[in-house]
């Protein structure tokens, strides 16, 4: 059984599944520590978190127009930050993804070292 070709490919393929695993786990260790960008720090942790240190801007008042269905229901616009600036993201109206669904607004939290965003979902 130890010299049988089939048992010998599926060792293989396992160390090689094995291999790759760990490269992409030593990647990520590798990559969770500070990203450093021009004028700012912001930190990836070891989660996968992201923090960054300045003040996410108030959120903006948007106009929410009329929604396509009665059934949609508003999800408002927030801050993102990417290459180096806050960046708006508009607010739009979704379709629930089942009927009693509720919409829980993503928002900023002040954590040690800067802010962390937890995105918008239902529930």
């Amino acid at each position: 059984m130890g010299n049988h070709p089939e048992h010998s490919s599926k060792i293989r393929m396992k160390r090689q599944i094995l291999k790759l695993l760990s490269m992409g786990m030593l990647g990520s260790v590798l990559l969770a520590g500070c990203v450093t960008h021009p004028g700012q720090a912001v930190v990836v942790t070891p989660t996968g978190r992201v923090v960054i240190p300045e003040t996410p801007p108030p959120p903006k008042q948007e106009a929410m127009g009329p929604p396509p269905s009665v059934t949609y229901v508003w999800t408002p616009g927030y801050w993102t930050y990417h290459n180096d600036s806050w960046v708006w993201v508009p607010g739009e109206w979704q379709a629930p993804p089942a009927a009693g669904s509720t919409w829980v607004a993503g928002h900023w939290d002040k954590v040690a070292g800067g802010w962390v965003y937890t995105p918008g979902h239902w529930e």
